[in-house]
């Protein structure tokens, strides 16, 4: 299980860039960039309650970081709420098979669609923090807004 201080191993994904191309992304492309990772569940993210919509608005203030969506769903499915939402400038990324899912110790019982998990690694892929299968991601924006301003 990845901890902080670990390096998180290079992983490549499919994807749709901020510009909504599709592309094999993988982290080495944003080397010396601090990275959010997200892996949230599809489901909670088109519920759309006031915990999402908050860490939606922590998010969009922050512009020093690359932020990286992943879940299991198609891409199709993602292009569908990154159309119809705030998240425009963000990379999302699919994982049908959870294989980086669990890599990072971050896939569930629900198969990511109950809970979330967030890391925030540096320009070298080292992990600096992370919140690991939390039920409402929005509960702890506050927490994960300070941190990153502090430390990005």
């Amino acid at each position: 299980m990845l901890q902080i201080g670990d390096t998180a191993n290079n992983i490549t994904l499919k994807g749709l860039t901020k510009e909504n191309h599709l592309a094999d992304i993988s982290l080495s492309d944003f080397h010396g960039k601090n990275i959010v990772l997200l892996f949230y569940s599809m489901q909670k993210a088109l519920e759309g309650n006031e915990n999402s919509k908050r860490f939606d608005d922590v998010f969009n203030m922050l512009h020093s970081a690359i932020i990286i969506l992943v879940n299991k769903e198609p891409l199709e499915e993602q292009a569908k709420l990154k159309k119809h939402s705030n998240l425009l400038n963000f990379i999302f990324l699919t994982d049908p098979t959870e294989r980086v899912a669990k890599i990072f110790d971050a896939e569930n019982d629900n198969n990511l669609t109950s809970k979330s998990s967030l890391f925030v690694l540096n320009g070298d892929l080292k992990i600096m923090n992370l919140w690991r299968q939390t039920e409402h991601m929005g509960t702890v924006a506050d927490e994960i807004a300070k941190y990153l301003n502090e430390k990005m």
